[in-house]
């Protein structure tokens, strides 16, 4: 008996034919004769069919809808053509026979139908999963290149140590927080105004500026890149711009503070990178080498990274003894002394000095440093130069002191903050003179009426500036070193003041420019990717290998105290009155809030006063002056723990090693 047609598959097709046409000719009962022209013809296309059916059977999933479309329609053009079935002696056919061979017809007819449809519906669904298949293997491969969170920084850190590693693990917090900045300056500032632009803004400035004019910050006073572009007449604003300024700069503010204290206070605790532990290929190798074993890594790169990390951590360890059981001869004392002596006292200074002079004297005449080399960059190159020339003036002068390991990076990044500090402050003072006399220095008039246009524009030239050049710096000194067979190593301090330093013009010039975050998270990707991509192919393991702990705060303690440096000029900038441009003309940011208060529910306004109330922000501050000497606490035991158990493993050690000396045959 066959089956209903919505039971048969594409393969059921040749046993259906051949129960049809059995049923076919012992319902009709046609003759044995020689085949019409007509039946031949039927004959051809049913072949047709089974070919196509067996082609689709030996295809692939891709292959089998288009064969099983064919043999469909074959199927449908031989029912259509077949002929009516032959009575004995040429006589009329019956009713019963009419009706059969009818019915023959349709019955083929649809199920020719139905398989037509069946192999699109499956050719459709193949299609769709072999594109899904694809791309989810396109998205793989990218993603294992390009995710911040894989295991590359561990193969980094078996290769050269957990000191070039917790350099890049700080770059990755700084670019996480950047995200964190972004989103809030796009979702505050620059997406409303892309929905209700001013009346002063057209979107034809993109299109009259060649993209170099462009990037140069050419015609953009009046756009959303800088706070002097949010003029909004009386009521003209579809949304409150002078209200979600001042929140996004105070949110900047606070994000970032919350979260430096945030993890300070989990490094202080011991915590480290630890929250990676119940991950197979994101673990922290170096913080527990040995005991890493009983969470059964099974991927073949993570357990080559700690083995790695093993060894790397034992020639640590062995090296870190080595140092200390160094005796150092009378004379060799003194002359480190002097060395040292000589390197904070004579050359420190001088190399300050110089730096502030020179940052002075390019701030003071950056427009005619432009003017002179015709593009406006210039000042701004010449600033980057600076930086470039005081910090590997730094690193050679930390050299030549010749300090311990683990010494030698600590006074690098206090040196190089330090001279970045005096940079930075000599800049914003500078900055800061441009915008209260409204004047250019090395012009001697007054300059266009925004200042806090010029103030943004030189700080995104500034950003983009440094990127470019820092990393195509090390990019070329790398490859002249491998060149002429130099070793080049990797320097994290230098590393980590750069990302301090950018944060610090981030944090300043979110004030001037709202997408100035948006910057400094692409000049945070960059530089983690050339130094990803320098320490997997081109820098050398050190020669001096030195443990450093997981729990080090130095460089979250340097950001958090350029954050708590900006604070002084954001309190001012929020106080400011503003006079010529932006969404505070004739007013201040405070006043805006204020206002905004008072207008708004009585509610709105008693939460605020009592927020900003001495009394409150007394306890506040109590309060976290309190939590920080909880976590001093905590880290202070915890170091005392740690020299302890030091202390232990010393003295285990000598014991051995005087069992050893007994033991050995004289």
């Amino acid at each position: 008996m066959p089956k209903p047609s919505w039971q048969r598959r594409p393969d059921d097709s040749e046993e259906s034919e051949a129960e049809e046409s059995d049923d076919a000719s012992t319902e009709t009962g046609t003759d044995e004769d020689t085949a019409s022209t007509s039946e031949e013809e039927v004959a051809r296309l049913m072949q047709r069919a089974e070919r196509a059916s067996s082609a689709s059977e030996a295809g692939s999933n891709a292959s089998w809808g288009r064969a099983s479309n064919v043999a469909a329609s074959l199927r449908a053009s031989a029912a259509m053509q077949m002929p009516p079935p032959r009575t004995p002696g040429g006589a009329k056919r019956s009713k019963e026979q009419r009706t059969t061979y009818t019915f023959r017809r349709a019955r083929s007819r649809l199920q020719a139908i139905l398989e037509s449809e069946s192999a699109e519906l499956f050719s459709r669904k193949s299609w769709w999963r072999d594109t899904g298949r694809s791309l989810g293997e396109c998205w793989t491969a990218t993603s294992q290149y390009t995710s911040l969170w894989k295991t590359a920084i561990q193969t980094i850190e078996g290769k050269h140590g957990s000191n070039v590693s917790l350099t890049l693990y700080f770059l990755r917090f700084a670019l996480a927080m950047n995200l964190a900045l972004c989103l809030v300056w796009l979702a505050c500032t620059v997406v409303p105004f892309m929905i209700w632009p001013p009346t002063t803004f057209s979107w034809a400035i993109f299109r009259d500026y060649l993209p170099l004019q462009l990037l140069q910050g050419y015609g953009l006073h009046n756009t959303f890149l800088l706070y002097g572009g949010f003029n909004y007449a009386l009521h003209e604003a579809a949304f409150p711009v002078d209200l979600t300024f001042p929140i996004a700069v105070c949110a900047t503010f606070f994000v970032s503070l919350l979260v430096l204290l945030y993890v300070i206070h989990h490094r202080l605790q011991g915590v480290g990178d630890s929250a990676f532990v119940g991950q197979n290929q994101l673990f922290p190798f170096s913080t527990v080498v040995f005991t890493s074993w009983d969470f059964h890594l099974t991927d073949i790169a993570a357990s080559r990274n700690l083995r790695s990390s093993i060894r790397n951590q034992l020639k640590e360890m062995v090296n870190d003894a080595a140092l200390d059981d160094v005796v150092h001869t009378f004379r060799a004392r003194a002359l480190s002394f002097l060395g040292k002596a000589a390197g904070i006292v004579i050359v420190w200074p001088v190399l300050l000095g110089l730096t502030a002079l020179a940052t002075y004297e390019i701030v003071t005449h950056q427009e005619a440093i432009s003017r002179v080399l015709g593009f406006a960059f210039a000042s701004t190159l010449a600033l980057s130069a600076v930086n470039i020339i005081s910090s590997n003036l730094v690193y050679l002068a930390v050299a030549a002191e010749r300090w311990h390991p683990k010494l030698q990076t600590n006074i690098a990044s206090m040196k190089l903050i330090s001279i970045k500090g005096i940079y930075v402050a000599t800049l914003v003072y500078q900055l800061y003179r441009i915008q209260t006399t409204q004047t250019a220095p090395d012009l001697g008039m007054c300059i266009p009426p925004c200042q806090e246009v010029i103030i943004g524009l030189y700080l995104y030239r500034l950003i983009l500036t440094n990127c470019l050049s820092i990393n195509l710096v090390d990019l070329l000194i790398t490859s002249v070193r491998k060149i002429i067979r130099m070793p080049a190593i990797y320097d994290s301090p230098s590393a980590i003041v750069t990302v301090v330093e950018n944060q610090t013009l981030v944090w300043l010039g979110a004030l001037y420019s709202p997408l100035l975050p948006v910057f400094g998270l692409l000049s945070n990707v960059i530089m983690f990717y050339t130094k990803l991509l320098l320490a997997l192919v081109a820098y050398e393991p050190p020669h001096e290998r030195y443990s450093v702990s997981r729990t080090s705060i130095m460089a979250y303690s340097l950001m958090l105290a350029g954050l708590l440096a900006c604070s002084v000029p954001i309190a001012f900038e929020l106080q400011l009155q503003r006079t010529r441009c932006g969404p505070h003309q004739g007013s201040s940011m405070v006043q805006a809030i204020v206002s905004a208060a008072q207008n708004g529910p009585s509610v709105l306004l008693s939460v605020l006063t009592w927020l900003v109330s001495p009394i409150v922000l007394g306890c506040l501050v109590v309060l976290l002056v309190f939590w920080l000497i909880v976590v001093q606490g905590q880290g202070s035991r915890f170091r005392r723990e740690k020299v302890k158990l030091r202390a232990e493993f010393d003295s285990y050690r000598r014991e051995m090693q005087a069992k050893a000396r007994c033991t050995l045959p004289c």
